[in-house]
C-alpha cells in the first residue's frame, strides 16, 4: 500500500492536539512510523514517535541506533513521551514557545550515561547563601573525587553549567563531559555521588578529613541550606539517580513556568565547542546525559552493594555490577558468551544513544590483529544492535585503534533485534501529535522537512 505524495501535512497531523494519524483511508490495522530528514543533508533520517505510556516508548527505541526517549508536557500538565533522533527532536523544540517548552530526557536503566548532578536550593529560607561560590566550591571537591577515587582529571571547562534559578529558587544542572570516559548507568553515578556527599558531611566535624587540608572549614558548611522544614541538607539533590530518570534538557522549563535551562555565566564549555555555525544544537546535545558524538573507551564503574553510607564505609573503586545481572539483551549475553568460551563476560555497558552493546572479556585474549592471544591486555566484543554484527577491539596500547572485521550475528538473533512487536502495540497506547505546536508554526517547520511514509506490517 503507498502513501500518495499529495497528502498534506495539515491532513497527516490533524486537527490541533489530534492523537491519531489520518493517512488516505482510515487504515486501523496499521501502525504508522513517519520518517522526515531536515533540510541540512548532514541530518540523519530518523523516526517521530510520540507514545502515551513510557514503557511502550522505551521498549520501542531500545537498541535502535541514533535515537532517544524524550518526555513532554502538554498544556494540561500530562507527560508523553517521544522516540526520536536528539537532532531532529532540536530542531522541533526550539519551534515551541519558552514556556510550552516542558522537555526531558529519559536516562533509562542500565544506560551508560555522564556524571550528572541537580543543584538547587530554597533562596528565601537562605538569604545568605551565595550561590554560585557554592557551585564552585562544590564542583573542586567532585574534581578532588574524580582524580582520587577514579583517576580522572577535568576542569571547569569539562562541565555544561546550566541555570534555571528564579528570584525564589536556586537552581543549576552540572553535566561533565569527561574525556573518553563515561560512568556504567545513572545507579553507578548515583553511588558516586552519594560518596561524594557523605565525604563533605563527615568532613565539617572532622578536623583531619582530606577536605579539610584543602578547604575552609567556612566553605564546606556553605555547602548546607535550610530547607523549609527547618532542617539543613546539602545543596546537592541525591534523588535524581533512580530508575529511568526524567531530566530536565536544555532550553525548557518546568510546567506552567518561564524559567528555561539555560548556559550560566560561569559556563566555561560552551566555549570550547568547535562547531560555531551550530553552537546551540551541539551545546544541547552535549548536555544530554546519555548521548556521545564518539565512541566512549572507558566506562566507569561505582559499586555500593555492600556499602552502608550510614556507617560511612568508603566504596569500591570498581564494581562487577555489569556482571551481576543480564544487558538489556540477554540472548545476545549468550551468544557472546559461547564465542569467548572458555572466557566469560566481565561487564557489559549499553550505550542507548549509539544501539551498541560493549563486552569486556577475561580469560580470553584472542585478539585478530596479531592473530594470537595477548599476553596481559584483555579484548573487547562489541555489537551494533542497528546492523546486528559485532566486531573485536582491544585495551592493548598497540591495538587500542584496532577493529576488526565484522560478523553478522546468527539469523535468530537478528530477527529478534527486527522484530516490530512494538509496532502492533494497541493504537490507545500510540499518538501521534503535534508536539503541541500550533498548526500554522508546524506547517512551517514541515516545509523544510522531507518525509517518507513507512507502513509498518504492512506493504511499502
Amino acid at each position: 500500500m503507498t502513501v500518495e505524495n499529495s497528502l498534506s501535512p495539515a491532513t497527516f497531523y490533524g486537527k490541533k492536539r489530534s492523537r491519531k494519524v489520518k493517512a488516505v483511508a482510515e487504515i486501523d490495522e496499521y501502525v504508522v512510523e513517519y520518517r522526515h530528514r531536515l533540510a541540512d543533508a548532514n541530518d540523519p533520517s530518523s523516526t517521530w514517535k510520540v507514545f502515551r505510556k513510557q514503557e511502550a516508548a522505551l521498549k520501542f527505541g531500545n537498541g535502535k541506533c541514533g535515537l532517544m526517549v524524550f518526555a513532554f508536557q502538554h498544556r494540561l500538565g500530562r507527560r508523553s513521551f517521544l522516540v526520536a533522533n536528539p537532532k531532529v527532536f532540536w530542531h522541533y523544540d526550539v519551534q515551541r514557545k519558552v514556556q510550552e517548552r516542558c522537555s526531558y530526557e529519559i536516562i533509562p536503566e542500565h544506560t551508560v550515561c555522564k556524571l550528572y548532578f541537580d543543584i538547587e536550593f530554597d533562596k528565601l529560607s537562605n538569604k545568605t547563601s551565595n550561590g554560585p561560590k557554592m557551585v564552585e566550591t562544590f564542583l573542586k571537591i567532585v574534581f578532588l573525587y574524580l582524580d582520587k577515587e577514579l583517576n580522572v582529571k577535568v576542569s571547569r571547562k569539562n562541565v555544561i553549567d546550566m541555570d534555571s534559578s528564579t528570584p525564589s529558587k536556586f537552581s543549576r544542572h552540572l553535566i561533565f563531559i569527561i574525556p573518553n570516559a563515561a560512568f556504567h548507568c545513572n545507579y553507578c553515578v548515583g553511588n558516586f555521588v552519594k560518596y561524594i556527599c557523605q565525604e563533605i558531611t563527615h568532613s565539617v566535624s572532622a578536623d583531619d578529613h582530606l577536605l579539610r587540608q584543602f578547604f575552609q572549614l567556612s566553605e564546606l558548611e556553605s555547602l548546607f541550606v535550610w530547607e523549609r522544614r527547618s532542617e539543613t541538607v546539602l545543596f546537592c539533590d541525591q534523588s535524581v539517580y533512580t530508575k529511568n530518570r526524567h531530566f530536565r534538557v536544555y532550553g525548557s522549563t518546568k510546567y506552567m513556568k518561564n524559567n528555561p535551562l539555560a548556559a550560566s555565566e560561569e559556563d566555561q564549555f560552551k566555549s570550547t565547542l568547535k562547531n560555531q555555525n551550530e553552537l546551540e544544537l551541539w551545546y544541547f546535545l552535549e548536555s544530554l546525559v546519555t548521548y556521545f558524538s564518539s565512541e566512549v573507551g572507558r566506562v566507569l564503574d561505582y559499586d555500593s552493594d555492600c556499602v552502608s553510607f550510614k556507617q560511612g564505609k568508603k566504596l569500591k573503586r570498581h564494581s562487577n555490577y555489569s556482571s551481576a545481572c543480564n544487558s538489556p539483551y540477554p540472548q545476545i549475553d549468550n551468544f557472546i558468551s559461547k564465542v569467548i568460551d572458555p572466557g566469560r563476560i566481565w561487564r557489559w555497558a549499553y550505550f542507548s544513544s549509539n544501539g551498541y552493546i560493549s563486552y569486556d572479556i577475561i580469560g580470553y585474549r584472542f585478539c585478530h590483529n596479531i592473530n594470537r592471544e595477548h599476553r596481559s591486555n584483555n579484548i573487547k566484543y562489541i555489537v551494533n544492535l542497528a546492523e546486528a554484527c559485532f566486531y573485536q577491539k582491544c585495551h592493548d596500547p598497540d591495538c587500542r585503534s584496532f577493529t576488526s572485521q565484522t560478523w553478522k550475528l546468527p539469523p535468530e538473533l537478528a530477527f529478534i533485534l527486527e522484530d516490530d512487536e512494538i509496532f502492533n502495540t494497541d493504537k490507545t497506547e500510540v499518538g501521534f501529535g503535534d508536539f503541541e505546536l500550533p498548526d500554522d508554526a508546524m506547517i512551517g517547520i514541515l516545509d523544510n522537512v522531507e518525509f517518507d511514509l513507512v507502513y509498518v506490517g504492512g506493504t511499502t
